[in-house]
């Protein structure tokens, strides 16, 4: 079976610049960062794996890549929007608090092995690789 999804431009453009990076791909799309957060926080219960992900403002482009030790925690802590108001100062928050948590998609970039690389340095990758 083959499913097909219509992806917002702005996700589009993102998965371009991936498309440009020196890994060429991403892990998983999450469309729909809002709806999808029930599969989100299923997929990663017991994960002790790191990531690094991007974060996608499906209505004006902008991108934001991230690392984390614990995503479930992280994803926790985006969709907890008293939390999101408390952290204003930082650019993914106050977007989020703006827009609304259906207006952006999150896209699992790597699965970091925490002994072997170290995730601030693969975040840095990241975020150099798509800008």
């Amino acid at each position: 079976m083959v499913s097909f999804i219509l992806l917002n431009k702005n996700i589009l453009n993102a998965l371009d610049r991936l498309r440009a990076s020196p890994t060429n791909k991403a892990l998983k799309i999450y469309e729909n960062f809002y709806k999808d957060r029930k599969d989100l926080y299923k997929e990663f219960k017991e994960d002790k794996t790191g990531y690094i992900y991007m974060i996608v403002n499906k209505l004006n482009g902008k991108c934001y890549v991230g690392s984390s030790r614990s995503i479930k925690t992280r994803l926790y802590n985006y969709f907890n929007l008293a939390l999101a108001a408390a952290q204003k100062g930082r650019p993914i928050s106050s977007a989020i608090i703006k827009y609304g948590l259906v207006n952006f998609a999150f896209i699992v970039l790597e699965k970091v092995d925490l002994n072997v690389h170290n995730l601030e340095e693969r975040e840095t990758f990241w975020a150099h690789a798509l800008n």
